[in-house]
Protein backbone atom coordinates (compact mmCIF):
# COMPACT_ATOMS: atom_id res chain seq x y z
CA UNK A 1 0.00 0.00 0.00
CA UNK A 2 1.19 3.48 -0.74
CA UNK A 3 3.01 4.62 2.41
CA UNK A 4 3.44 8.26 1.44
CA UNK A 5 -0.16 8.62 0.32
CA UNK A 6 -1.64 7.37 3.59
CA UNK A 7 0.81 9.48 5.59
CA UNK A 8 0.15 12.67 3.65
CA UNK A 9 -3.64 12.84 3.21
CA UNK A 10 -5.41 14.28 6.25
CA UNK A 11 -8.85 13.34 4.90
CA UNK A 12 -8.12 9.66 5.55
CA UNK A 13 -7.63 10.09 9.31
CA UNK A 14 -10.51 8.45 11.17
CA UNK A 15 -12.09 10.77 13.71
CA UNK A 16 -13.62 9.28 16.85
CA UNK A 17 -17.16 9.88 15.57
CA UNK A 18 -16.52 7.42 12.70
CA UNK A 19 -15.12 4.65 14.87
CA UNK A 20 -17.28 1.57 14.83
CA UNK A 21 -16.88 -2.13 15.36
CA UNK A 22 -16.02 -4.10 12.18
CA UNK A 23 -14.92 -0.98 10.27
CA UNK A 24 -12.43 -1.96 7.58
CA UNK A 25 -9.43 0.38 7.58
CA UNK A 26 -5.64 0.35 7.32
CA UNK A 27 -3.33 0.32 10.31
CA UNK A 28 0.27 1.48 10.39
CA UNK A 29 2.63 -1.31 11.42
CA UNK A 30 5.56 0.42 13.13
CA UNK A 31 7.74 -2.69 13.05
CA UNK A 32 7.36 -3.36 9.31
CA UNK A 33 6.89 0.31 8.36
CA UNK A 34 3.84 -0.61 6.30
CA UNK A 35 0.10 -0.03 6.14
CA UNK A 36 -1.91 -3.24 6.51
CA UNK A 37 -5.57 -3.88 5.87
CA UNK A 38 -7.36 -4.32 9.15
CA UNK A 39 -10.73 -4.51 10.84
CA UNK A 40 -11.60 -2.69 14.05
CA UNK A 41 -12.71 -5.27 16.59
CA UNK A 42 -13.16 -2.92 19.56
CA UNK A 43 -12.52 0.71 20.37
CA UNK A 44 -12.05 2.73 23.52
CA UNK A 45 -13.11 6.37 23.23
CA UNK A 46 -11.59 7.25 26.61
CA UNK A 47 -8.11 5.96 25.72
CA UNK A 48 -8.60 6.84 22.03
CA UNK A 49 -7.37 3.39 20.98
CA UNK A 50 -8.65 0.49 18.92
CA UNK A 51 -8.06 -3.25 18.79
CA UNK A 52 -7.56 -4.37 15.19
CA UNK A 53 -7.44 -7.66 13.30
CA UNK A 54 -5.04 -7.69 10.34
CA UNK A 55 -7.10 -9.45 7.68
CA UNK A 56 -4.16 -10.43 5.47
CA UNK A 57 -1.85 -11.47 8.29
CA UNK A 58 -4.26 -13.39 10.55
CA UNK A 59 -3.01 -11.50 13.59
CA UNK A 60 -4.24 -8.69 15.78
CA UNK A 61 -2.98 -5.79 17.82
CA UNK A 62 -4.55 -4.24 20.87
CA UNK A 63 -4.52 -0.63 22.14
CA UNK A 64 -3.55 0.87 18.79
CA UNK A 65 -3.65 4.69 18.96
CA UNK A 66 -6.29 6.12 16.62
CA UNK A 67 -3.50 8.15 14.98
CA UNK A 68 -2.22 4.90 13.41
CA UNK A 69 -5.44 4.05 11.54
CA UNK A 70 -6.82 5.48 8.31
CA UNK A 71 -9.84 4.99 6.08
CA UNK A 72 -9.00 2.42 3.44
CA UNK A 73 -8.98 3.34 -0.24
CA UNK A 74 -11.60 1.54 -2.32
CA UNK A 75 -8.98 -0.06 -4.56
CA UNK A 76 -7.52 -1.82 -1.51
CA UNK A 77 -10.81 -2.70 0.18
CA UNK A 78 -12.08 -4.55 -2.88
CA UNK A 79 -9.09 -6.89 -3.09
CA UNK A 80 -9.64 -10.43 -1.83
CA UNK A 81 -8.31 -11.39 1.58
CA UNK A 82 -4.89 -13.01 1.32
CA UNK A 83 -5.46 -15.71 3.88
CA UNK A 84 -7.84 -18.57 4.42
CA UNK A 85 -8.64 -20.20 7.74
CA UNK A 86 -7.51 -23.82 7.67
CA UNK A 87 -7.20 -26.68 10.08
CA UNK A 88 -5.45 -30.00 9.77
CA UNK A 89 -7.97 -32.59 8.59
CA UNK A 90 -8.76 -35.87 10.30
CA UNK A 91 -6.73 -35.28 13.46
CA UNK A 92 -7.49 -33.94 16.93
CA UNK A 93 -5.53 -33.23 20.11
CA UNK A 94 -4.99 -36.33 22.23
CA UNK A 95 -6.97 -34.77 25.09
CA UNK A 96 -10.02 -34.15 22.88
CA UNK A 97 -12.99 -36.12 24.21
CA UNK A 98 -15.42 -34.65 21.62
CA UNK A 99 -17.73 -33.44 24.39
CA UNK A 100 -16.03 -30.33 25.66
CA UNK A 101 -14.73 -27.57 23.39
CA UNK A 102 -12.18 -26.62 26.05
CA UNK A 103 -10.47 -29.97 25.44
CA UNK A 104 -10.06 -29.15 21.76
CA UNK A 105 -6.79 -27.27 22.29
CA UNK A 106 -3.29 -28.18 21.19
CA UNK A 107 -0.74 -28.10 24.00
CA UNK A 108 2.45 -26.02 23.84
CA UNK A 109 4.69 -29.00 23.00
CA UNK A 110 2.58 -29.93 19.96
CA UNK A 111 2.34 -26.30 18.85
CA UNK A 112 6.12 -25.85 19.12
CA UNK A 113 6.76 -29.12 17.28
CA UNK A 114 4.40 -28.02 14.50
CA UNK A 115 6.18 -24.66 14.23
CA UNK A 116 9.61 -26.32 14.11
CA UNK A 117 8.51 -28.71 11.36
CA UNK A 118 7.03 -26.06 9.07
CA UNK A 119 9.52 -23.27 9.81
CA UNK A 120 11.89 -22.39 6.98
CA UNK A 121 10.43 -24.85 4.51
CA UNK A 122 7.89 -24.60 1.76
CA UNK A 123 4.69 -26.41 2.62
CA UNK A 124 2.07 -27.78 0.26
CA UNK A 125 -1.58 -27.59 1.22
CA UNK A 126 -4.09 -30.15 -0.03
CA UNK A 127 -7.62 -28.85 0.58
CA UNK A 128 -10.03 -31.69 1.27
CA UNK A 129 -13.31 -30.03 2.22
CA UNK A 130 -14.75 -26.84 3.62
CA UNK A 131 -16.96 -26.43 6.68
CA UNK A 132 -20.00 -24.17 6.80
CA UNK A 133 -17.90 -21.70 8.82
CA UNK A 134 -15.60 -21.44 5.75
CA UNK A 135 -12.74 -23.24 7.49
CA UNK A 136 -10.82 -25.42 5.05
CA UNK A 137 -9.86 -28.89 6.27
CA UNK A 138 -6.46 -29.68 4.77
CA UNK A 139 -3.56 -32.07 4.61
CA UNK A 140 -0.30 -30.19 5.08
CA UNK A 141 2.93 -31.48 3.52
CA UNK A 142 6.53 -30.41 4.08
CA UNK A 143 9.88 -31.57 2.67
CA UNK A 144 12.42 -32.56 5.32
CA UNK A 145 15.70 -34.32 4.58
CA UNK A 146 14.39 -35.04 1.07
CA UNK A 147 11.32 -36.78 2.51
CA UNK A 148 7.83 -35.53 1.67
CA UNK A 149 6.02 -35.62 5.02
CA UNK A 150 2.30 -35.25 5.73
CA UNK A 151 2.22 -33.17 8.91
CA UNK A 152 -1.19 -34.61 9.85
CA UNK A 153 0.24 -38.15 9.83
CA UNK A 154 3.50 -37.04 11.44
CA UNK A 155 1.66 -35.67 14.50
CA UNK A 156 -0.24 -38.96 14.85
CA UNK A 157 2.97 -40.98 14.43
CA UNK A 158 4.66 -38.91 17.19
CA UNK A 159 1.66 -39.53 19.45
CA UNK A 160 0.86 -35.83 19.56
CA UNK A 161 -2.51 -36.22 17.86
CA UNK A 162 -5.08 -38.90 17.26
CA UNK A 163 -7.11 -39.77 14.17
CA UNK A 164 -10.44 -38.00 14.16
CA UNK A 165 -13.44 -38.38 11.87
CA UNK A 166 -14.12 -34.77 10.83
CA UNK A 167 -16.98 -35.81 8.58
CA UNK A 168 -18.96 -37.52 11.35
CA UNK A 169 -18.20 -34.68 13.73
CA UNK A 170 -19.23 -31.89 11.37
CA UNK A 171 -22.37 -32.79 9.46
CA UNK A 172 -22.35 -29.51 7.54
CA UNK A 173 -19.27 -29.99 5.39
CA UNK A 174 -19.17 -28.73 1.84
CA UNK A 175 -16.94 -31.03 -0.20
CA UNK A 176 -14.33 -29.77 -2.63
CA UNK A 177 -15.32 -31.08 -6.06
CA UNK A 178 -13.07 -32.23 -8.87
CA UNK A 179 -13.50 -31.25 -12.55
CA UNK A 180 -16.19 -33.92 -12.95
CA UNK A 181 -18.24 -32.62 -10.03
CA UNK A 182 -17.26 -35.53 -7.79
CA UNK A 183 -16.12 -35.05 -4.18
CA UNK A 184 -12.34 -35.06 -3.92
CA UNK A 185 -10.75 -37.75 -1.74
CA UNK A 186 -14.02 -39.56 -1.08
Amino acid sequence: MNIDYYNSIDDLHISSEYLRKNLICVTWDETASAWNRSQIMEYDLVDDTVNVFFVDLNSWEEHVPRSRIRFILTKYSSRPVYLLTCRLASIAPLNNNNNNNNDNQWNDVVSKTFQNVVQNCQCDVEPLYKGRDNTFYVNLFAVHDEAYVCINDFLIHCKMAKPFDDISNEKNLIYMLDDNGQPMHS
